[in-house]
């Protein structure tokens, strides 16, 4: 949450002295304006040419940028290696609800098994 400490006006929106603002980045990462198809699973969609860095900012930005980032993209990528590598995972037929977030309905279930040539 910010509190605005003046009167401000952003792209013709008035934002009133003492109003507080909160941003919702899952609105900006999920704009269809910006991704087709935001809804489903891509993780290229960010790596176009035209993408704008504002356009996926997970971690916030500026001065109030995450301390955990880099740990936690550490930390990701520890995991998704040995979970890929070791073993085998398929996810049970679901569908997604759109709102008011984003969400599977069954919850997205996924059966996990040790692949046979993983220690």
């Amino acid at each position: 949450m910010r509190k605005a400490v003046k009167d401000v006006e952003i792209k013709g929106y008035l934002i009133p002295k003492g109003w507080c603002t909160f941003v919702y980045f899952r609105s900006v990462h999920l704009d269809d304006n910006l991704y087709d198809f935001p809804y489903q699973f891509n993780p290229w969609r960010w790596q176009s040419k035209d993408t704008n860095n504002c356009n996926f900012t997970p971690f916030g930005g500026g001065q109030r940028l995450c301390p955990g980032l880099d740990l936690a993209r550490l930390e990701a990528s520890i995991f998704l290696h040995h979970f890929t590598t070791q073993f085998k995972w398929v996810a049970e037929e679901d569908s997604i609800i759109n709102f008011p977030t984003v969400r599977m309905k069954k919850g997205m279930p996924v059966w996990v098994k040790r692949r046979e040539n993983s220690s």
